[in-house]
């Protein structure tokens, strides 16, 4: 789980760490970034004896890449090549100098054209860092999609070919099994799935040990990576579920669900046991589904209609397989947290009334789209396309419909309606959760939580991210079999919602 900041914001905080380096050693800050990629990419490929290409560009980014050959080289790596991608003019090398000669004086070879792909085990993407943000020769782009199936690609900064700022991928571009970037990760992390794993390497100290520069961090059955600090459930709140002696069937927070229809009764089921599963508290089911619902889930309480005010609840789901447009004006004018999902976004998109409803209102609101429904939210609130903007499509779309916006994907990226509030972005390290009903069950689990943090008066922010985790690594748990990973469904993965609440709960003592 980590937090990006803008390109300029980058720049700005490396800027006196330049300047500090420099006092010590020409390219100072340069030369801790590529020991950093050096550090990552001895555990990508830990045998020397194995050819290792750079593709190198002619700024900085390709200086990263021939410094961190430049250390391979003396840490006893022995074939260490180095493609320079930019025609050089008689103005302008085509690689930064300093790194180049250090380079080849280490022993490093130049080459000037490209070998048969299964020649490499390693490839170093060093062409376009944070700077860049057009194609990269479509020969090069190429040939690294053809050399991934059995070479690791890692991508100095951001993969070649993506847009730093937006995440926009270009036609001609890289894609990474793996990213390094320094400091911070960049806002076209959170969104963009071609750079892979994300390796956060810390920059600010002196240590020039290979074994000690990368900060990546380990959770439960993947990996995440930190910025600011390390992920801790406990510090989210799920450790508020657990009954106290005074708790009871309200007070862990009630959630009422809006869902399901004829064509749909399944998502109604899923979403609701989803909720019954993620946290001890009571919920509410309202729909056209009640017989199925409590076939599945007896503990569910089932009511005819939206309740008044009087009756217990603390947060609202609409939307999964079912909704209408008055049960969700309904639900828009009452004051608790208020989660949207598929059939109330569809609403949404189509009914200007409810979005001006929304605006106005003074409690949390959540969206839940996919691109396709994040296609339509955009274009109902005239909003920049994703595939035109990017990160800025999302953050225009949650200022001005006022809802946070959980965008679902391989990374489910969150976007608050306040433009000083960072994206959040949780990458589960794994895609099992492209799978029908997956969603549903993201609803039920984010709307018990949401209605926890409601009752507990926690962050409704911290609800977010504890129910996006607790569900990527359900689906991770539900992929297990004893003869090993297979593939899982949306009731598999309610199945395993107790056991990846339980991992986190214990988790100080599960990571020592």
């Amino acid at each position: 789980m980590y937090t990006a900041y803008s390109i300029a914001d980058i720049r700005a905080a490396e800027a006196p760490l330049i300047a500090l380096a420099e006092q010590h050693h020409t390219d100072g800050l340069m030369r801790k970034a590529a020991q950093a990629v050096a550090t990552l990419a001895t555990t990508l490929n830990p045998q020397t004896h194995t050819p290792i290409l750079l593709l190198v560009g002619a700024g900085g980014n390709g200086g990263d890449a021939l410094y961190a050959g430049t250390i391979l080289l003396n840490h006893g790596y022995t074939h260490i090549h180095a493609y320079l991608s930019t025609p050089p003019t008689p103005t302008k090398p085509n690689a930064h100098p300093p790194a180049l000669t250090a380079f080849t004086n280490a022993g490093g070879e130049i080459i000037t054209e490209l070998p048969h792909t299964e020649h490499y085990t390693l490839i170093i993407d060093g062409i376009l860092g944070i700077g860049g943000t057009g194609n990269i020769n479509p020969t090069i782009a190429t040939y690294t999609h053809t050399a991934r199936t059995h070479a690791t690609i890692l991508s100095i900064d951001i993969p070649s070919g993506i847009d730093p700022h937006t995440g926009i991928t270009n036609t001609h571009h890289i894609h990474a099994h793996h990213t390094i970037t320094f400091g911070a990760a960049r806002p076209a992390h959170l969104i963009n799935t071609h750079s892979g794993q994300l390796h956060i390497a810390d920059i600010s100290t002196h240590n020039q040990h290979l074994s000690t520069q990368l900060a990546t961090y380990p959770t439960v059955g993947t990996h995440y990576t930190t910025t600011d600090t390390d992920f801790n459930p406990h510090q989210l709140g799920i450790t508020g579920i657990i009954p106290t002696p005074t708790d009871h069937k309200y007070s862990s927070g009630v959630v009422g669900i809006v869902a399901g229809s004829t064509h749909y009764p399944g998502a109604a089921m899923l979403s609701v046991e989803a909720a019954i599963r993620a946290t001890p508290a009571m919920v509410r089911y309202i729909g056209d589904c009640t017989h199925h619902v409590l076939a599945r889930t007896p503990e569910a309480v089932a009511h005819p209609e939206i309740p008044d005010t009087t009756t217990p609840t603390h947060a609202w789901v609409a939307g999964p397989g079912g909704c209408t447009t008055s049960q969700l004006a309904t639900l828009i004018e009452r004051d608790q947290p208020l989660l949207c999902d598929a059939e109330a976004l569809r609403a949404i998109s189509t009914n200007p009334t409810l979005r001006d409803s929304i605006v106005q209102r003074n409690h949390p609101t959540i969206f839940t789209p996919h691109t396709g429904e994040f296609a339509a939210l955009s274009h109902a609130y005239g909003t920049p396309a994703l595939d035109d903007a990017g990160l800025t499509a999302i953050r225009t779309l949650a200022e001005k419909s006022g809802a946070t916006i959980i965008l679902k994907g391989r990374k489910t990226l969150i976007a608050q309606p306040d433009p000083t509030q960072p994206f959040i972005t949780i990458d589960p390290g794994h895609s099992w959760g492209a799978t029908p009903g997956s969603g549903d069950v993201l609803a039920g689990v984010l709307g018990a939580w949401i209605a926890h943090h409601k009752a507990r008066n926690l962050p409704i922010l911290n609800a977010l991210q504890l129910g996006i985790h607790i569900t990527n690594l359900a689906t991770s748990i539900s992929t297990r079999t004893p003869a090993g990973t297979a593939p899982t469904s949306a009731t598999f993965i309610n199945g395993a919602i107790r056991e990846a609440t339980a991992m986190l709960l214990h988790y100080e003592e599960n990571n020592r």
